[in-house]
């Protein structure tokens, strides 16, 4: 069963909450490394959750969903490897903290906060971190900057019982959650550019700036796309974003573009009218006109289409009928 973006982004906080509320040991036993507790193996458990469903997407050919999990994934094991880092530095591991995170891919925060425009860990734990040193003001403009994640709790702050584990316990985890992390990373690139801000995690900012290339008086499609795009990286369990980024990236001749986003908006909703709309569309004008048909007829069921949708559909009948 498909998720939505709210489940995913619940799916990790709910699974350690529910690890919070048991009763656990910190010191391992059923096999479990020293260290070990519920908490952290629940976390672990869900992040490998994450990626093994990034790589189902993957095979599937969905790579805007395989990227977002794979992403979220990168970002929670990236995280905490980072947190035990800093811990260690903290009790005078290193000659530098460089030396401490040693060939890991990232050493600073905002490195990983890039991996994934949806994730509130590396704020979150960046703040936990703060609150180890008892810096509580920095603490909680992270932990704010981590609850603008939709869902988020702070249930994770029983990580605190790190600070207190002795060295050679956290190098066994650090080692752990190190090799977890390279295994994501040998996946999962992403870092997204430009300025870092809360907006990147709300679709509505980005499609109101492309609604808003769509109404100039020379409509920009490339622009357009761009901010949808942005939208759907944010939220890419939104069928209707598929749609949106498939017609833009059409009108601005990006047709392989166009046609990656109609495959995977498909594979989420094959009976979406708008995309079977855009499909039609693509399809009559690369001179499939069969093929066009029918998408057209899937897309004609759909009684909720939006009037510039029916427009669509209207002028692609047109030229079918044309060609007939």
């Amino acid at each position: 069963m498909k998720k939505t973006r709210r489940q995913i982004l619940l799916l990790l906080t709910a699974a350690v909450l529910t690890a919070v509320l048991c009763s656990c040991s910190l010191f391992g036993g059923n096999g479990k490394i020293p260290g070990s507790s519920e908490i952290y193996e629940t976390y672990k458990e869900t992040v490998n959750t994450l990626f093994d469903r990034g790589y189902e997407y993957e095979l599937d050919g969905a790579q805007t969903l395989s990227e977002y999990n794979y992403s979220l994934a990168l970002s929670g094991a990236s995280s905490l490897r980072m947190t035990i880092d800093r811990i260690l530095y903290l009790k005078g591991e290193g000659e530098n903290f460089a030396e401490v995170v040693g060939a890991q891919p990232y050493a600073e925060w905002d490195e990983v906060r890039r991996v994934s425009r949806n994730s509130p860990y590396p704020a979150f734990f960046e703040g936990l971190v703060y609150e180890m040193q008892d810096k509580k003001d920095e603490a909680e403009l992270c932990y704010r900057e981590a609850q603008l994640c939709d869902g988020f709790t702070l249930a994770l702050k029983d990580f605190l019982y790190l600070k207190d584990l002795k060295t050679d316990v956290l190098k066994a985890l650090r080692s752990e959650v190190a090799e977890l992390e390279s295994k994501i990373h040998s996946r999962c690139h992403n870092s997204f550019e430009g300025t870092m801000s809360y907006l990147d995690w709300l679709p509505e900012y980005h499609i109101e700036q492309a609604e808003t290339a769509l109404k100039s008086e020379e409509p920009d499609f490339s622009a357009a796309f761009s901010h949808y795009e942005n939208a759907l990286a944010a939220d890419p369990y939104s069928v209707n974003l598929y749609a949106c980024c498939a017609l833009t990236a059409f009108y601005a001749d990006k047709s392989d573009i166009a046609l990656r986003y109609i495959g995977e908006g498909l594979y989420l909703s094959p009976e979406h009218g708008g995309l079977n709309v855009v499909a039609a569309a693509f399809y009559c004008a690369a001179g499939e006109m069969e093929t066009a048909q029918e998408y057209l007829n899937i897309a004609k069921k759909d009684n909720a289409l939006s009037d510039s949708m029916k427009t669509l559909v209207a002028n692609t009948e047109a030229s079918l009928g044309g060609a007939s």
